[in-house]
């Protein structure tokens, strides 16, 4: 499948999500429409602003989740720990984990570069699902 045909069923999937609501789309179709959002906010602000902000801090599991979907495991796990730190009450632990949450979402952010190889081979697996609609 080549980049132009992936980024057109991306679109259509994103235009159907938007149509009929992401709990009307079939498993394929919500993984790529949670994945190009959660994609579009990492890339966009960091992943800080994943966390907090209203449109994506509530999909953290499903990101995680689409994440495990496509094969992204490492990914996945990073997220997790990121999300873990978080979430951590505990101000004190917070502030002696700083540096390694830095360098856990450094890692984070490196390893979005390897979503085009595991989502290319997703939309490969199943493209028959994922037909333009």
């Amino acid at each position: 499948m080549s980049p132009l045909e992936e980024a057109e069923i991306l679109n259509s999937v994103d235009e159907k999500r938007h149509r009929i609501g992401l709990s009307a789309l079939s498993i394929p179709e919500q993984v790529l429409t949670l994945l190009s959002q959660a994609r579009f906010k990492f890339e966009l602000s960091g992943f800080n602003e994943f966390f907090v902000s209203p449109l994506t801090a509530n999909l953290v599991n499903e990101t995680i989740w689409v994440f495990e979907q496509i094969g992204a495991y490492e990914l996945a796990q990073k997220l997790q720990c990121l999300a873990n730190f978080y979430v951590d009450e505990d101000s004190d632990k917070k502030t002696h984990h700083s540096v390694e949450y830095e360098i856990q979402g450094n890692q984070f952010l490196d390893g979005l570069n390897s979503l085009d190889f595991y989502l290319s081979r997703y939309m490969e697996t199943h493209k028959a699902e994922l037909a333009y609609n």
